[in-house]
Order: C-alpha cells, then structure tokens, then sequence
C-alpha cells in the first residue's frame, strides 16, 4: 500500500502542477515519498521528498532542496495541485498572508501539517 501512495504522486518531467523543478535533465523517472498525506472530502496535503524510482536520492543533483509540499483539490477524475508551498524557508508575514489569501474558502485548515499550523500562526515571526 505505501508503494502504491508513493506512486500516486509520480513526478513527470520533474514538474508538478505549473512549477517546474528539475535543475536539468532527468535520467529516469522520479516518484515522491510521501511525509505527511491528510485528505478531506476533495482536498488533500502533502509534504513529500522526491527520489527516483530506485531509491537514489534525486536532491540536489536534479531537484533543488526544498519542502516539497502541495495543497491538492480533487476536480473531475483526479487529483490537481491547487497550492504549492514548496520552499526552501518559511515564509515572511507579508508572504505568509499572500499564500493565506490564495486558499480556496471551503479548504478545511486541520489538514495542515502541525508544521504549516504554526508558520500560519506566525510561530517563527
């Protein structure tokens, strides 16, 4: 089952959603480790590391190394990245807001990491 997880995520061309990731040239496929996963109804968070699908580290030869952390919404047969909060540090107030401003309405909030709670909170101002 945590293989079958792992692979919902695949990385295609080191892009997820719009952003595109890979530094260069992938030499083969990429698949995401899931770190924390919550779902709710039609929307979804999760932080995730990528690696290739041999267990060799992707980071930093390929990927930057960052939180890789989405904020997905279910729409029509899958899933689509709606948010993505993946950085290298934690956001600034002024930033914090901006992103606060950017999730849907109905989006439940208890599907945060404990982590992105507090940067929420402004556990790190």
């Amino acid at each position: 089952m945590e293989k079958r997880r792992e692979r919902l995520f695949e990385l295609e061309l080191g892009r997820i959603g719009r952003r595109k990731y890979a530094e260069k040239k992938l030499t083969k496929a990429i698949v995401l480790k899931i770190e924390y996963l919550k779902v709710s109804g039609d929307y979804c968070f999760v932080e995730c590391s990528p690696e290739f699908e041999d267990g060799t580290d992707a980071i930093p030869a390929f990927l930057p190394d960052m939180g890789y952390i989405h904020c997905l919404k279910r729409i029509h047969v899958g899933w689509h990245v709606i948010i993505d909060l993946s950085r290298t540090d934690v956001p600034d107030p002024e930033e914090r807001a901006r992103i606060k401003k950017s999730f849907p309405g109905d989006f439940p909030w208890e599907l945060l990491s404990p982590e992105w709670k507090k940067i929420f909170a402004g556990g790190y101002d």
